[in-house]
């Protein structure tokens, strides 16, 4: 019913009675089955999909990485041959079941003979170990660096962050790179390496949190009773930035695993002798054009599965630790 009101009549006032509101809002308040009821439905249900989908991707990536870990640790036990010993008679054998291939070597050889999963085993367990040292590494230089630069503030916030900001302008493959050739390259090179091309991540994250954490009333308490800054940053302060750096360390490890396979790829990574997963990619794309594709694309595979996994485990526990993001 329409009616209009003497003060302007080319204005229209809709009014409504008490049963045409029911009959549009519904009893409940949610609206009718054509209003709101069917919006709620349609996001309800690929919703609990979408979380069922997700909890199973997990648990999946968790399953992988554990058995890529169990793989690296174990990996002597469960070499089928000595990664380094040259078999030239068999060099070159294609995968089961191709046409040629062998039993003894399920992935195939090299161009020098040697058995390729045995050589993925080994590469594999030289990543983790390098990609998880230089993480370490580098989550604590970071988190050190973040906590005196945002607790202190002033001119050391400024020299530090300068320092930061100036690495960070330079590519970090570039600055590695450049290091390799100009200090060498070992096992322990390449963890010092790396870390020093991560760190400052962690070092931008962890002062924000630190200067936010600073101004609670807690450190100020901490401040006014005489507490030492060594303390508060120690007792106060790192235990509310402890989930930041834990998620940062995660989300980190990829990164690292994929510039050191990077690095080997490219010829500046570790010595000739010691297999890596990014050696292996770069001797396998010499043969590719040939038609030896095992050589390249097993190693490759093997580098985005563990990539892929942390990556997974990363986003689900920042989703975990944060209660915004879980809530939303």
């Amino acid at each position: 019913m329409i009616k209009k009101t003497p003060s302007n009549p080319d204005q229209e006032v809709s009014t409504v009675s008490p049963a045409q509101r029911v009959e549009l809002v519904g009893p409940t308040g949610q609206g009718n089955e054509k209003g709101n009821s069917s919006r709620s439905a349609s996001f309800s249900i690929p919703r609990t999909m979408s979380k069922y989908q997700l909890d199973v991707v997990i648990v999946g990536a968790m399953i992988v990485l554990v058995l890529l870990i169990f793989a690296a640790v174990f990996w002597r036990q469960i070499a089928p041959h000595d990664p380094l010993k040259q078999h030239l008679e068999n060099r070159l054998l294609p995968p089961m079941p191709w046409p040629g291939s062998s039993s003894a070597h399920i992935l195939g050889t090299d161009t020098l003979g040697r058995d390729l999963l045995s050589n993925i085993l080994y590469g594999l367990q030289m990543s983790l170990q390098i990609g998880a040292m230089a993480v370490i590494v580098a989550a604590i230089v970071g988190c050190v660096t973040g906590l005196v630069s945002g607790y202190f503030g002033g001119i050391v916030d400024i020299l530090f962050m300068r320092f930061v900001d100036l690495r960070m302008a330079i590519p970090g493959l570039l600055i590695a790179m450049l290091i390799a050739v100009l200090w060498g390259t070992s096992l322990v090179k390449m963890m010092v390496l790396i870390a020093f091309i991560s760190f400052t991540n962690f070092a931008r994250v962890i002062r924000g949190e630190t200067l936010s954490v600073c101004n609670r009333d807690f450190v100020e308490a901490a401040q006014a009773i005489g507490a030492k800054p060594f303390r508060i940053m120690l007792r106060h302060v790192l235990p509310n930035v402890a989930s930041s750096l834990l998620i940062m360390t995660v989300l980190q490890l990829p990164s690292a695993i994929l510039i050191e396979a990077t690095l080997s790829f490219l010829g500046f990574g570790l010595p000739i002798e010691i297999p890596s997963l990014g050696r292996l990619v770069n001797k396998g794309y010499n043969v590719l054009i040939a038609g030896y594709w095992w050589y390249s694309i097993f190693p490759g595979l093997a580098i985005l599965i563990l990539v892929m996994s942390v990556n997974i485990i990363g986003d689900w526990l920042r989703e975990y630790l944060d209660p915004r993001l879980r809530e939303a």
